[in-house]
This record gives C-alpha cells, structure tokens and sequence, in this order.
C-alpha cells in the first residue's frame, strides 16, 4: 500500500522533471499581456468627430497577438489598424479611434469601452473613454 508521503513525493519528483525538461528544450510562457491606456475625457459639439488615441502595451513576457474591439453607448465609434495586430514584448501600439454622436438636447453622454485581448494567452484590459457632448448652437444672419 502506497502511503501519502509516497504519493506527495511522486507529485513533487513529476513537476520538476516536467520543469527542468521544459528548460533543457526552451518552453516557457511566450504570450503577451495588454495594458490599455485611454485619453482623458474630452468634449465635442453635436455633430462632429473627434480622434482619440488609445495604447496598446505588451507588459507580458514574449510577443503576443492582440485583438481589440469597442463598445459604446451611442453613437458611432471605428478603430484603425484593424486586429488582430502582433506587439512584442515592451513595445506598444496605438490604436485611433474615431468617435461621433448628434445628439438634440442640450447635452448628451456617450461612454466607450475599450477592450483588448492576447489571442494565446487570452488575457485581458479595458480603459473607459467617457465623452459628454454639448448640442451646436446656430446662428443665421440676415433680413426676415
């Protein structure tokens, strides 16, 4: 009969085998890891687009594959480069995002989540982009 120490020992002897081999032949963890970086708030007038830059970096421990999407509130929101997009390790990307809303109140509030993963690891990283709009006033001249 096989005792617990006995059992315990196997387990330990296994994982460093598994570790050391896995040395010897060069596996080791190679995905990356995004941290996403979002504008501070920023305002516009119904009706108009504004450009806004949002940082891809990889602080993981190889180059990884990134994909990216957004999702917002209202309005109208397109990113460019389009995923997914290879970063290597250190490095970043920035990712334009061009954003609209019209809107007919006074004022009106759009929120975007950006959201981006690494395709091997399949970590994660979002920032929020929160843009209030004011509505555009106009004025024409001239005689009635």
């Amino acid at each position: 009969m096989i005792n617990k120490k006995t059992i315990i020992f196997v387990i330990i002897l296994i994982f460093l085998i598994k570790l050391a081999y896995s040395q010897v032949i060069g596996i080791y963890e190679s995905g990356g890891e995004p941290k996403v970086t979002c504008p501070d708030d920023f305002k516009m007038q119904s009706g108009e687009s504004k450009k806004a830059n949002l940082v891809i970096q990889n602080v993981g421990k190889g180059t990884g594959s990134f994909e990216w999407s957004v999702d917002c509130t209202k309005g109208s929101s397109f990113l460019s480069p389009q995923p997914p997009k290879s970063i290597s390790k250190g490095n970043s990307l920035t990712v334009e995002g061009t954003f609209g809303l019209t809107t007919e109140e006074s004022s009106d509030n759009a929120e975007c989540t950006f959201t981006v993963k690494e395709l091997n690891s399949l970590k994660t990283d979002s920032c929020s982009l929160h843009h209030p709009q004011d509505t555009q006033s106009f004025k024409i001249g001239g005689n009635a």
